[in-house]
């Protein structure tokens, strides 16, 4: 037990000297710079965009778009998946053989055709369903 615990001490001690080690090659010598101006800089660098706006975006990344073609067409399967939530079962008729069920079918995949590049600096975008009408 005893040794577990040195074994641990000497793995977060090692730990924080790497991070530590790691900051002070990455700001230099004569570097001033502390941890939380690197933070703020690099989220306000991530978030400077190219498109002043969403619909932009969707109408540069929809431009040759073909919504009758499955993504993936003449290539391999596409992979589809699929969860299903069974939230109640709200009336059961015996003598009918009867049921009624709520539930929540949720289907995700990739379309390649949707991916943009590595020069637009967005991770992820949330529609809503109102898009694809």
């Amino acid at each position: 037990m005893r040794n577990r615990i040195k074994t641990r001490r000497v793995f977060h001690i090692s730990i924080t000297l790497l991070l530590v080690s790691t900051i002070f090659c990455q700001n230099g010598t004569g570097s001033h710079n502390t941890t939380a101006d690197q933070i703020s800089s690099y989220w306000s660098n991530r978030s400077q965009t190219m498109y002043s706006n969403a619909s932009s975006l969707l109408s540069d990344l929809l431009s040759d778009y073909d919504i009758r073609l499955r993504p993936g067409f003449g290539g391999d399967a596409l992979l589809l998946t699929m969860d299903i939530i069974i939230a109640s079962f709200d009336s059961i008729s015996e003598v009918d053989m009867d049921y009624t069920l709520t539930m929540y079918l949720h289907q995700y995949w990739t379309d390649e055709r949707l991916r943009w590049n590595n020069e637009i600096p967005i991770d992820e975008m949330t529609l809503s369903g109102e898009f694809s009408q």
